[in-house]
């Protein structure tokens, strides 16, 4: 069973095709991704800002759809 979280905002870090994706967005491209990952348990992966709490993501897989 899945349970929504309420996240406005995620950083991916593109090693291979990162160029491509770059030039494409700078030229007004919307490109969806779906991510699956795990929240790392280390908690210096956690910034709190008073608002939200920033998780690091163990990344698992994207793709781009």
């Amino acid at each position: 069973m899945s349970k929504p979280i309420d996240a406005h905002y995620t950083f991916l870090d593109v090693k291979e095709g990162r160029q491509e994706l770059r030039t494409r967005l700078q030229a007004g491209e919307e490109i969806n991704v779906i991510l699956k990952g795990k929240l790392s348990r280390d908690p210096a992966a956690c910034n709190d800002d008073g608002v939200s709490i920033e998780f690091t993501v163990e990344l698992e897989s994207a793709e781009e759809v």
